[in-house]
């Protein structure tokens, strides 16, 4: 390890007294600490933490530092995905218009204005974002079909059921597919398998890795290469990182942009969720990491 504050946590845990003391519940992280504690002592592990100098070429030190970046990319996407926070242009300019003018298009294209939906219906990633989707469904079908198998029931039905979810269809006019790509699932995805005799909480865990190999391939195939896009184009016009973690001016007139939103304005005749479809609307308090 190269950090002092967990190997001191790890010192913590091997206290008799500390899953009883009010240390216990002062500790950030607590409930993470306790189960590495419940693990050890179920494993009858005997640990023992090294100080090691952090990035100097240790192997496995290098590798646990990777995993764990990898770790937090993947949930902050996520998160920021979910919550329609991902710095994309039509964000910045409203965030730091010192930097971003209003006529700044997608760094990719350089034809359409860059909200969520256009990073997905990019014409320099559509056929990218198509793949990714197709092997989503795909993904899903094959572990419904291998549970209709253990349940000795045909799922043909039920996967004629699933195909035809607008959720698919991605397109500018389609709420579904936007809440789709953000992480609202229709329930319809742990239903059917609930049909099919597996225990909801597995069938959770199912889903949860089928879409979380979804937000995986997202970030790496189109988001990487986006922020890629972009990021050479700082390079020319000179928006260093620095300027970007640097407060935007205190005098800065409060800017009057509106950004641009590619969906339509949700009205009677345009409704957010498909009519008969249930939507697991958070699905981060689902467990469904």
């Amino acid at each position: 390890m190269d950090s002092q504050a967990a190997i001191d946590g790890l010192r913590s845990c091997a206290s008799s007294i500390y899953t009883n003391s009010r240390f216990y519940y002062k500790t950030k992280n607590f409930e993470l600490w306790a189960s590495i504690e419940c693990c050890i002592r179920a494993k009858h592990l005997s640990v023992l933490p090294v100080k090691v100098k952090g990035h100097d070429g240790n192997y496995w030190n290098e590798f646990a530092n990777s995993l764990a970046n990898s770790a937090q990319q993947h949930y902050t996407f996520k998160f920021k995905l979910f919550l329609d926070e991902l710095p994309l242009l039509e964000k910045l300019k409203i965030t730091r218009p010192d930097l971003y003018i209003d006529l700044l298009t997608c760094r990719s294209c350089c034809n359409r204005k860059e909200d969520l939906l256009h990073l997905i219906l990019c014409s320099k990633r559509c056929n990218v974002m198509h793949q990714i989707l197709q092997s989503y469904q795909n993904h899903l079908f094959s572990k419904l079909r291998a549970a209709g198998e253990l349940a000795d029931v045909d799922p043909t039905p039920m996967l004629r059921k699933l195909s035809s979810l607008s959720c698919w269809n991605i397109s500018s006019s389609n709420w579904s597919s936007y809440a789709f790509i953000q992480g609202c699932l229709p329930s319809l995805f742990i239903d059917l398998f609930v049909e099919l005799s597996i225990p909801r909480v597995s069938a959770m865990k199912v889903v949860a890795a089928i879409h979380n190999n979804f937000i995986h391939k997202l970030r790496t195939r189109i988001w990487n290469p986006h922020t890629y896009d972009k990021s050479k184009w700082e390079d020319v016009m000179n928006i260093t990182l620095k300027l970007k973690t640097t407060p935007r001016p205190s005098n800065l007139p409060a800017t009057s942009y509106v950004p641009f939103f590619s969906l339509p304005p949700l009205t009677q005749l345009v409704t957010s969720r498909d009519s008969g479809t249930n939507w697991i609307k958070n699905s981060m308090t689902l467990s469904l990491p």
